[in-house]
């Protein structure tokens, strides 16, 4: 058995066959446009690897992807892979295929000297630990949408307006760039050609403390906030209750928060519950680098 990138021929052909896994509420062809799309993205282009796990005869036998995030480290710059899209087809499961790709394709990573290699799991921790993953603690604030004015106590932000911030003061983080941010905004402007659906008002809001970044979730009807910035208790309602409302503008039902500790219990909005899907897991690299040290995790790391 043997690794190997794919070509854009094998990347096509491999989202014939991940349709019936990810592309609900869309054809197979609207999944086509919706990958290509978001391959295609500045963002994605530079930091996107699709790899095939091949058998005799050049056979596929799993495929994941994995994208080149920004991360810090004990205050320097560096960079975390982010692992996604992991597939076996049914036919071919049971077998430890994917574990045996995972496990070469973090040993080709780790060629590349980065901090950390991450995923977040839809299929719980299980078979990731079997690659020296860890799960951490993963929660949602879930907030209702809302009617009212979402320009109330803070500064609407347009696409082309959305800022750097600096990285929370922790000891590890995957901090999302503006492309990458965008890259999810690239996901919604997708769902709302082929779906038809409108997309929220504006990209974020800001407050003289605080900051945020959101993208709609069209495909669930949820607006999901991409990183969150705040100074006090007063600058993070603020922002959540604006996302509450530019989310009930949209038609989307709800806001959706990953939280962490910077905010919880501090902020009363909304409710806060284990995550459904999207555990997140990391395998760390980086000498004198714990599972244990990543604490902060926005929603705009999540690949």
């Amino acid at each position: 058995m043997r690794l190997k990138l794919a070509d854009g021929a094998e990347q096509i052909a491999r989202d014939r066959l991940t349709h019936a896994a990810w592309g609900g509420g869309l054809s197979v062809e609207q999944y086509l446009q919706r990958e290509l799309r978001l391959r295609g993205h500045a963002w994605a282009r530079d930091a996107m690897e699709t790899w095939l796990w091949q058998g005799d005869g050049d056979d596929v036998l799993a495929s994941c992807e994995s994208f080149a995030c920004r991360s810090f480290f004990a205050g320097a710059r560096g960079t975390s892979y982010a692992i996604a899209s992991v597939f076996t087809e049914p036919a071919r499961r049971g077998r430890g295929h994917a574990v045996s790709m995972l496990s070469a394709v973090v040993d080709a990573l780790s060629t590349r000297a980065p901090h950390a290699v991450t995923l977040y799991s839809d299929v719980g921790a299980r078979i990731y630990e079997r690659c020296g993953f860890c799960a951490v603690t993963s929660l949602d604030r879930s907030i209702a949408a809302e009617a009212g004015d979402p320009r109330e106590g803070v500064t609407p932000i347009g696409e082309d307006e959305v800022a750097e911030v600096a990285p929370p003061d922790t000891r590890f983080v995957v901090w999302p760039d503006l492309a990458q941010l965008d890259w999810h905004r690239e996901r919604e402007r997708a769902y709302s050609a082929l779906l038809g659906r409108p997309r929220p008002p504006f990209a974020g809001a800001r407050t003289r403390g605080g900051d945020a970044v959101w993208a709609g979730d069209l495909k669930s009807s949820r607006l999901v906030v991409l990183r969150l910035t705040a100074a006090t208790d007063d600058d993070a309602r603020a922002l959540l209750r604006s996302a509450a409302r530019v989310a009930h503008a949209a038609g989307l039902s709800r806001v959706v928060c990953w939280e962490d500790a910077t905010l919880a219990p501090r902020v009363p909005v909304g409710e806060v519950t284990p995550r459904d899907g999207g555990l997140a897991m990391i395998r760390p690299l980086a000498d004198r680098l714990s599972a244990s040290e990543w604490i902060v995790i926005p929603r705009g790391a999540w690949v």
